[in-house]
């Protein structure tokens, strides 16, 4: 799973390569969601910061927090 975010940290997308899927996460509705443009990343149309996924959950759980006070 290779996870990514934007410049100011406000998108957290995944791309599972084995399975073909890309998620970004949808803070809205606190669930990761089906996403067809973070296929752009793997074509270099689209250009999002690679991160670990320990990053990604921290700044979905600061986003949550922020989101849901």
């Amino acid at each position: 799973m290779i996870y990514y975010t934007d410049d100011s940290r406000r998108r957290v997308s995944r791309f599972d390569a084995k399975q073909m899927v890309c998620e970004t996460y949808d803070f809205t509705l606190g669930r990761w969601v089906f996403d067809t443009e973070v296929f752009g990343t793997q074509s270099g149309d689209l250009w999002l910061d690679e991160i670990g996924q320990e990053e990604a959950e921290a700044i979905i759980r600061k986003r949550d927090k922020a989101l849901h006070r």
